[in-house]
């Protein structure tokens, strides 16, 4: 073999020149090219084999090439063609025109027919095969000869020659790969940092809560434009409920700097306030709440609780005028202190107000009224875009940590510092009081609080220019995340802003240690030279955070799109390992943030799509849930047909085609062959736009239980198809390519094609249906609608994929639980404490069963799982202790047993051995054993029985 200088791979065949047998047995290549009771070769109009490729040779030698080919039909499972029979042999000549040291790749195509004689063949082999063999012929010279062959096709045909084969086109390269289930939370939105809490989770329903901003450039286009959306995700059913709180009337309405912040009262309702980007500064497009020049922000609470779908009527805050410069409002903070105010606790905002410094209102009715409070902080220039950046992490009961800036890093170079809030009054990270009064309108200076990172002068190998990015206070420790820039490199005009590295910030009490983590990579865009992907900190856990770079942390390599990456540390914070989240990516992933959710459950959310600008963009929120206790089977695929699929409304679909050209413009769905499982696609808006009547796609033949349910469409890459899809017509979400993840081959439980030469196998994550008693799970399809542009936006839907959720059981070391064999099935169990098992069902878990602590079988009759495995100890009937002793004493007996724990002993009694005549004898008796030591037990025996004769007594056990 030798690279030829297309970079090709040659067969290389050889002569000996010297050798006077090399003509009567050339070196030769050969390949089984099929059965001869295949089809391929039984039809009569195709009685020639054609074969095509491509011949060089070694450079100086002669232009001629001879090469002879003959085709062989051999027994079944032979080897090679040795001992097979010649059916048709021919030779080719040809000439390589230009083979000269200055064209040292020329090339000789060659063709040639072989006869084929199926009949004779099966005769002579029968159930055998056929081998196609090509020989170097050419004469040797005293040298020898090379002749180099690539590319050799076959097929079968009539005696006109068909021409070479055209290799298909490989399929296109996977993409849009995250680990996890995509969740879709709102088709369009975005946020930004500098607001909290964006998420959160309801702490009764788990239902997940989430804050955006919609954009012009997004879905919907400039009718959603600014609209203030809060999104409610039921993660049981994958329901999404959205309501628009409203339109901040700014000069810029889809700016992220407007989303709102939420809070969630003691009494289940969720609180929401927001306000505009510099809103008050005079251009307003609207005066709803009178003069445009005045700053506000406005809050909303829903009116019942653990209920995002309906809101009272927004109500607005004003704040007051008094600074020197900028007299405008930004950003929401809520954050809650139950031990102050008048016994409701107090509901804390703090703003971005007059001389862009944070300001505090608050609330002692949980939201219902406002009072402005005072300056957090105080101005240090008038020449500043901004008077320091604030993050915020409140404990919920007396203290608000903040990280902070002096400025903004484009026209300062900025350090980080770290306070704290308490009773009125501002900390350092140790204590000192920096400001005993926070409401007397009087205040100190950012860099009066406590240095959490110094920044250096501006130099090629210095770190400078810092921004706050992310606190969190997690079990009395203080965390926090931001950048810096470094050197001196520059794409848009100032010094480092090409280059920003992320920062890890960890103080123990009496100092504050910082790490370098990775690059983060460019800033977003030229109007914010250091905006950059962002990071956030797990809320239970420090060690544990998501990034989202455009440099891969592990290696550095520079990335075509932001990427989020997982990373943990075991050295708080000093080195880091990183897997990925998400991978090549087709559009940016930006700005991950995780809000606080009880211990082993994590939902991590971020922005997916494109991010021109903080008033520009097409982004969805999107996110992960990944949860301790459950697990998703492999997905069951169920190709959408004719026979599973129909109009919404139950009445029979009827199609267009099936052809394999794209479907009309005519309000139908068209059935496109070649495309997608099981050969066939429905597609919508091909050739022009177009809107088609909404389709309903129904699974049937599942067992009883719980199912995440997938619809799956095709994309092209740089193309944005997509789907609606929903459990009901009125509450279908657009699924974009840029808002959902490719399907890969190992997320099914069966081969499903993903990817061909054109396009890629997109899936939507719809929500969760429970199955019982034989029902059915209906999903509804729809086109996007009939604005789509055509061809570049088309629905091309393929299919609806399960996936069986099943509870994961641990048991915690020092922790007891007693499990009845039928309440399976589950996904996996890890038994680290004691575990008591009973019944007679085999208990059913689809992967492994751990036990690393006690196994009580003792009342279990049905067989462990295949996937168990034992580290610990079991009990059982084999090695269980169950001899019982008793004692006459005059009128007196009693009876002791070994007493298990997890188990009742229930003494009876009966003068026959025979079946249902037994009777208990006293109370049933519990044990206090542990983890297989018994501990006796003992039963009186009443006198009365100790007459009888016979008396026969028993244990049952339960």
């Amino acid at each position: 073999m030798r690279d030829t200088p297309y970079g090709i791979a040659w067969v290389h065949l050889q002569t000996n020149g010297s050798d006077p047998g090399a003509a009567a047995d050339p070196p030769r290549i050969g390949q089984n090219i099929g059965a001869l009771d295949g089809t391929v070769f039984d039809d009569p109009a195709k009685p020639k084999l054609w074969v095509h490729g491509i011949a060089s040779r070694r450079l100086n030698e002669s232009t001629t090439v001879h090469v002879t080919a003959s085709l062989y039909a051999v027994a079944a499972g032979a080897p090679d063609w040795t001992g097979g029979t010649l059916v048709d042999s021919t030779v080719v000549d040809t000439n390589l025109a230009n083979l000269n040291e200055g064209d040292p790749g020329s090339i000789a195509e060659l063709a040639f027919g072989l006869d084929l004689d199926n009949a004779a063949a099966q005769t002579a082999h029968p159930g055998g095969d056929y081998w196609l063999v090509l020989a170097n012929t050419m004469a040797g010279d005293g040298t020898g000869s090379q002749l180099h062959l690539d590319r050799i096709s076959a097929q079968t045909g009539d005696v006109t020659d068909p021409g070479p084969i055209i290799p298909p086109t490989p399929p296109i390269n996977p993409a849009d790969q995250v680990a996890g289930d995509l969740i879709l939370f709102n088709d369009n939105g975005g946020w930004c940092w500098y607001q909290d809490e964006r998420v959160l989770v309801d702490r009764d329903t788990d239902d997940i809560v989430v804050a955006s901003v919609a954009n012009y450039l997004g879905y919907g286009g400039e009718p959603r434009d600014g609209d203030m959306d809060v999104t409610t995700f039921n993660p049981s059913t994958g329901k999404r409920t959205l309501v628009t709180l409203g339109t901040v009337p700014t000069l810029n309405k889809g700016d992220d700097h407007n989303v709102a912040a939420l809070w969630q009262r003691p009494d289940g309702r969720y609180f929401a306030k927001h306000t505009g980007h510099n809103y008050g500064a005079g251009y307003n497009v609207t005066a709803d709440w009178g003069a445009d020049n005045v700053p506000r922000s406005f809050y909303r609470t829903t009116t019942l609780p653990n209920d995002g779908s309906a809101w009272d009527a927004e109500q607005a805050f004003t704040w007051p005028e008094n600074g020197t410069f900028e007299d405008d409002v930004t950003y929401t903070n809520l954050h809650y202190m139950s031990a102050e105010g008048s016994g409701q606790g107090r509901l804390y905002n703090i703003a971005r107000a007059d001389d862009r410094t944070p300001h505090i209102a608050w609330s002692d009715d949980l939201g219902a009224t406002w009072n402005y409070g005072g300056r957090l902080s105080t101005t240090t220039s008038t020449s500043t875009y901004s008077n320091g950046y604030f993050v915020f992490s409140g404990n919920g009961v007396d203290r608000i940590d903040f990280m902070c800036t002096e400025r903004h890093p484009h026209d300062f170079n900025n350090s980080i510092y770290h306070g704290y809030i308490r009773a009125g009054k501002s900390y350092d990270s140790f204590g000192n009081v920096i400001d005993g009064d926070i409401f007397d309108g009087v205040a100190p200076a950012p860099a009066d609080f406590t240095p959490v990172w110094t920044t250096s002068a501006v130099t090629s190998t210095s770190y400078h220019h810092g921004w706050t990015m992310e606190i969190e206070v997690i079990d009395g420790g203080i965390y926090g995340l931001f950048t810096t820039r470094y050197g001196t490199a520059s794409t848009q005009g100032q010094s480092g802003d090409a280059d920003h590295r992320l920062f890890y910030a960890r103080c123990d009490g009496s100092i504050w240690h910082t790490h370098e983590l990775c690059r983060m990579g460019d800033g977003l865009h030229t109007g914010q030279r250091d905006y950059t992907g962002l990071g956030s900190i797990h809320p239970n856990d420090p060690s544990l955070i998501y990034i989202s770079a455009e440099h891969d942390p592990r290696d550095d390599t520079a990335l075509p799109k932001h990427e989020i990456f997982k990373g943990v540390t075991d050295d708080q914070g000093a080195t880091w390992t990183w897997t990925p989240v998400t991978e090549n990516s087709t559009v940016d992933n930006l700005r991950p943030m995780i809000p606080k959710w009880r211990q082993g459950s994590t939902a991590l959310l971020w922005l997916r799509g494109d991010y021109p600008y903080q008033r520009d963009y097409d982004q969805s929120p999107v996110g992960i849930i990944e949860r301790s206790d459950e697990e998703a089977a492999p997905v069951t695929y169920f190709d959408a047909t004719l026979a599973n699929t129909s109009l919404a409304d139950g009445s029979p679909l009827v199609t267009t085609g099936p052809t394999a050209t794209d479907g009309a413009a005519d309000g139908q769905w068209h059935l496109h062959t070649g495309l997608g499982n099981g050969d066939s696609a429905f597609t919508v808006n091909e050739a022009g736009s177009e809107s088609a009547r909404a389709l309903k796609t129904t699974v049937t033949g599942l067992e009883e239980g719980t199912y995440d349910v997938y619809a799956y469409f095709w994309s092209r890459p740089g193309e944005d198809w997509r789907i609606r899809a929903g459990f009901t017509t009125s509450e279908l979400l657009v699924f974009r390519r840029y808002s959902c993840q490719q399907a890969e081959p190992s997320q099914f439980d069966s081969p499903v094609a993903v990817l061909d030469s054109q396009q890629a196998l997109y899936r939507a994550y719809v929500g969760r249906r429970s199955v019982s008693a034989g029902s059915v799970i209906d999903v509804y399809l729809d086109d996007f609608d009939g604005s789509a542009v055509a061809g570049a936006q088309r629905t091309v839907y393929d299919g609806i994929g399960v996936a069986r959720v099943l509870p994961v059981l641990e048991v915690d070391a020092g922790a007891q639980l007693t499990l009845p064999s039928d309440s399976g099935p589950y996904a996996s169990i890890l038994n680290a404490g004691s575990l008591v098992i009973k019944g007679t069902a085999d208990l059913e878990v689809a992967g492994t069963f751990t036990n690393d602590g006690f196994l009580d079988l003792l009342n279990y009759t049905g067989s462990l799982p295949a996937g168990f495995v034992n580290n610990g100890s079991v009990l059982n009937r084999d090695n269980a202790d169950l001899t019982a002793s008793i004692r006459l004493d005059g009128e007196e007996g009693t009876i002791t047993v070994p007493g298990y724990a997890g188990h009742s002993y229930q003494l009876q009694s009966s003068t026959t051995l025979q079946s249902g005549e037994w009777q208990d004898v006293g109370d049933a008796l519990t044990s206090g054993g542990n983890n297989g030591v018994p501990i006796p037990l003992q039963s009186i025996i009443p006198e009365a029985m100790l007459t009888d004769s016979p008396r026969f007594f028993r244990f049952v056990v339960d």
